[in-house]
């Protein structure tokens, strides 16, 4: 009896490119998502008291501005991994805003964006929750 093997491999090939294709497709969709002005939900005394907004621009630069006065700059990158998306933050002056790390990406709709920040930017565990309405 003849074992036709041929069409199992390139359904397997297909497969696999279409995963790859697709988590690629997932960054591209995020990275397009998260440009534009963010306003950070106050969730403490401080945070009401310093209204925040974050710019994402296209090119990966972020500012961070604070009663309508630029703050600070820096740069993100975005990665997915398994399913799961990341922005990286750093260059953000930490005496200024300690929010330099990496944040998984919770939710980005259109209007509503929730990052959870897992590592500092010195690789420590650090749990951080930042919510964001889009201006």
């Amino acid at each position: 009896m003849k074992s036709n093997i041929f069409p199992r491999y390139v359904l397997i090939l297909f497969i696999t490119l279409s995963i790859i294709a697709s988590l690629g497709s997932c960054k591209k969709s995020k990275e397009k998502k998260i440009i534009g002005k963010w306003e950070l939900v106050p969730m403490s005394k401080d945070e009401q008291d310093n209204l925040q907004v974050w710019e994402f621009y296209d090119g990966d630069k972020l500012v961070v501005v604070k009663e309508n006065f630029t703050d600070d700059v820096g740069n993100y990158f975005i990665e997915t991994k398994l399913f799961q998306s990341f922005v990286n933050i750093s260059d953000l002056d930490p005496i200024i805003n300690n929010q330099n790390g990496k944040y998984r990406i919770e939710k980005l709709k259109k209007d509503i964006m929730i990052l959870h920040r897992i590592y500092d930017e010195e690789g420590d565990s650090d749990f951080v929750r930042k919510e964001f309405t889009k201006q």
